[in-house]
């Protein structure tokens, strides 16, 4: 009894039809890090207030939302943005815990346990579990 295939093509026909893509070339951390503008690595204590600010506002209007409404129907949006906030905020706790924020460590700190605080993250725990450990890694 001869078996039934219901593609007929063998695999390396099927590779020869196939469309072709493009090849990535692979570029090494020391490449990539020469990409990067040196704007990017440069410190504004002007622009991590300002980002500071909009990150709590944008945190605090949908709580303020949910504190007063009475509306059901706004409950499900005002939740959703409140919960982008805290990502929001958490991305400045993690630039501050890796003292990208801020020139002061101590200011980073406090930054850093500050915003990681909405999302329920210990600063110390995320330093340790983060910087110390995961990038103690991710370069070799």
């Amino acid at each position: 009894m001869r078996r039934v295939s219901l593609v007929d093509d063998t695999p390396d026909q099927l590779a020869a039809t196939a469309p072709r893509r493009p090849k990535v070339r692979e570029r090494s951390l020391n490449e990539v890090r020469e990409i990067i503008p040196a704007t990017c690595y440069r410190r504004s204590a002007g622009r991590a207030s300002l980002a500071l600010v909009q990150a709590v506002v944008l945190y605090l209007l949908p709580l303020a939302g949910l504190a007063l409404t009475d509306r059901w129907y706004l409950v499900l949006p005002l939740w959703l943005l409140a919960g982008l906030a805290v990502s929001g905020l958490f991305v400045l706790g993690h630039d501050a815990s890796h003292g990208a924020l801020l020139e002061s460590r101590r200011a980073n700190r406090l930054v850093a346990q500050a915003c990681m605080a909405p999302s329920a993250h210990v600063e110390a725990a995320w330093d340790l579990g983060h910087n110390r450990i995961h990038h103690g890694y991710t370069t070799r």
